[in-house]
């Protein structure tokens, strides 16, 4: 079990621009994928963890204590989609994060219902974190994180996807007609959806 930090990517290079990346032979394009995108997560202070054992709500990757564990040929979309969760979760919550995010969400059901009793304010930050970190705001991250790592936008979502839907909600969300873009404008994490997909913060601080 090896942590990925940016020495994992040290022997990667840009070419001309479009983020490809050449890696020493042997290496499958996944892999190469995992190992930039995991190096990047560190520098915005996810945890990626490469390891046999990822086996979690998407194939090959596993959301575990606010930490990512990932198998070396996972698909890099499942890894930045997971990411996304993480990301998008109030700190309070990000650190005990696991699997498949069931116990977050009721714990964050939780304490939406007291802040809003003690608030009465539904533009309190946290409680605009909560409401806006489920599945299209993890879709919105995670295409605009694969931008910020230069992949290409049909690897950072694959056709197959959404139950078949990919290429439609890859064209939504790389256009910001999408859902989840919104979402992120509503959380705080990005201040116009026309900055999109650059993010004010690519981790939700809401407290």
């Amino acid at each position: 079990m090896t942590t990925a930090t940016a020495s994992n990517v040290a022997a990667a290079t840009e070419t001309g621009g479009t983020g490809n990346i050449a890696y020493a032979s042997g290496m499958s394009c996944n892999a190469r994928w995992n190992d930039r995108i995991a190096a990047e997560l560190s520098v915005v202070g996810i945890e990626a963890i490469e390891t046999d054992e990822a086996t979690g709500f998407l194939e090959g990757v596993r959301i575990d204590e606010g930490r990512l564990l990932y198998g070396r040929d996972a698909s890099p979309s499942n890894l930045l989609h997971e990411a996304g969760h993480l990301a998008c979760l109030p700190p309070a919550f990000r650190g005990e994060a696991s699997d498949d995010l069931s116990g977050t969400f009721r714990a964050m059901g939780q304490c939406l219902k007291a802040r809003m009793e003690s608030t009465g304010n539904p533009d309190d930050p946290l409680i605009r974190a909560i409401l806006q970190c489920s599945d299209p705001e993890a879709t919105a991250w995670a295409y605009a994180f694969s931008v910020r790592v230069g992949m290409p936008p049909d690897l950072a979502i694959l056709d197959d996807e959404y139950g078949g839907d990919g290429a439609i909600v890859r064209m939504q969300v790389s256009s910001g007609a999408y859902l989840g873009v919104n979402g992120l404008r509503a959380a705080g994490m990005i201040g116009s959806v026309r900055s999109y997909p650059r993010l004010d913060k690519w981790l939700q601080d809401a407290v």
